[in-house]
């Protein structure tokens, strides 16, 4: 018969992990985690308890029918975290205790696992402009102007901007705008020309950027302008 001394005992015949190891804040993230068992008498109707006092995670209970020695299960469950107010990035803590009966002996562990929490960027586009440099009634080339910035609580890098003229005007420069990385609350100035006909038109942008993940994202912006020749400065 298998003899309990100590709780920590019990503890060193499981062994926990946590899959993915970053997340980002704010963002309801899929999370696994993985028990494998070393104890010598499978474990029948468990159950799981997982918790974080820094965050939401749920289900914050799961049962567990059957651990085999030297099996595994794994169980997922959805975690998020506050950023901080300073935007830093923390290994956050998820804490994970196993229940279960052995031999009429009620027994539990606890172990504490960290994943890292690192902010999430957030890409706006604010202060759209347009001027018209020259231009009569059946042609007008205008400066359009704008900020692009990062209202969130990461870096946000490798900022591409490419804008798309519709039907009835024509980009002239650039075709390709590239943006310097924008840190959190940082923004940056943006413009280019577009020639045709006076009217109002809507230009789509699209934004290509990378998120602290490494991942390539692309959004699409829309801007609204009306050029004519009377907007000439």
């Amino acid at each position: 018969t298998y003899q309990v001394e100590s709780l920590g005992d019990i503890a060193s015949n499981f062994e926990v992990s946590i899959s993915p190891s970053v997340i980002e804040y704010g963002n309801l993230s899929s999370v696994e985690i993985t028990i494998t068992s070393f104890f010598n008498s499978p474990v029948y109707n468990a159950l799981l308890e997982v918790s974080s006092k820094n965050g939401y995670v749920s289900p914050s209970l799961i049962p567990i029918s059957e651990i085999n020695p030297f099996g595994s299960i794994t169980e997922h469950v959805n975690a998020e975290f506050a950023p901080p107010s300073n935007g830093s990035s923390l290994l956050e803590p998820i804490n994970v205790t196993l229940r279960f009966y052995y031999d009429g002996v009620f027994l539990n562990f606890t172990k504490t696992l960290r994943i890292l929490a690192i902010g999430k960027p957030l890409l706006i586009i604010t202060g759209v402009s347009y001027a018209a440099v020259e231009g009569n009634t059946s042609e007008v080339t205008t400066s359009v102007s704008f900020e692009v910035g990062n209202s969130g609580s990461a870096t946000i890098s490798s900022v591409t901007i490419v804008p798309l003229a519709p039907a009835g005007i024509t980009l002239v420069e650039p075709a390709v705008v590239g943006v310097p990385n924008l840190q959190p609350s940082e923004s940056e100035a943006v413009s280019f020309t577009v020639v045709g006909k006076p009217g109002t038109y809507t230009i789509p942008l699209h934004v290509i950027y990378t998120t602290p993940l490494g991942q390539e994202v692309t959004e699409t912006c829309l801007l609204y302008t009306s050029p004519s020749p009377r907007d000439r400065q």
